[in-house]
């Protein structure tokens, strides 16, 4: 076998053959940026956040919750891009800790509100400190300048995923009306063909 990998074009149907394969480059652009980000996260994680009892939920919400000063667990889930159910679980878990303070929702009774307790904005200050000590160590390979275009290149990637993530959230949206059998001009169900 050469230097491509082999992925299977359709898993529909479970049965690999020549005319559903295709080569794959040997070392995608995202699956580097991925690789890189999963290595980041696992160091950190190792070394950071399991010091302070934290794994890396916990310490997006918490972050989070930094940034938001008082939110929602559908805020979260808005900024962090977590589901629903790992900011519940890392909520509860911040709440055991101490590390958050709840909140009543006035505009909502049926949800409540977190804060960041004075326990939580210490722990955070401190993890932020490390993790900023790590990243000093890493971008220590690359000069002032590599470091700064480096930082401009990723908020331009960022913002094209952006554009990509809203582009396919719009035709999803355009084309849920028919996914399910339903004309957009008419709500009677249509006959869907066997």
């Amino acid at each position: 076998m050469d230097k491509t990998n082999l992925r299977l074009a359709d898993s529909v149907s479970g049965i690999p053959n020549a005319a559903h394969l295709r080569p794959v480059p040997q070392d995608p652009f995202l699956h580097r940026i991925c690789a890189v980000s999963a290595r980041m996260r696992s160091i950190a994680s190792r070394d950071v956040l399991s010091q302070h009892g934290l794994d890396l939920r916990d310490w997006l919400v918490l972050s989070g919750l930094f940034d938001l000063g008082l939110g929602s667990q559908r805020d979260l889930v808005d900024l962090t891009k977590l589901d629903k159910v790992a900011v519940n679980r890392a909520a509860a878990r911040l709440k055991e800790g101490d590390l958050v303070e709840v909140r009543p929702n006035r505009l909502d009774g049926r949800s409540h509100l977190l804060e960041l307790s004075e326990k939580g904005r210490t722990i955070y200050f401190a993890i932020s400190s490390e993790i900023e000590e790590m990243e000093r160590l890493v971008l220590a390979q690359f000069s002032p300048a590599e470091t700064e275009q480096f930082r401009r290149m990723l908020a331009r990637l960022e913002a094209a995923l952006e554009d990509v993530d809203r582009a396919g959230a719009e035709e999803i949206d355009a084309a849920a009306p028919t996914a399910y059998g339903q004309d957009q001009a008419d709500s009677k169900p249509r006959s869907v063909a066997a």
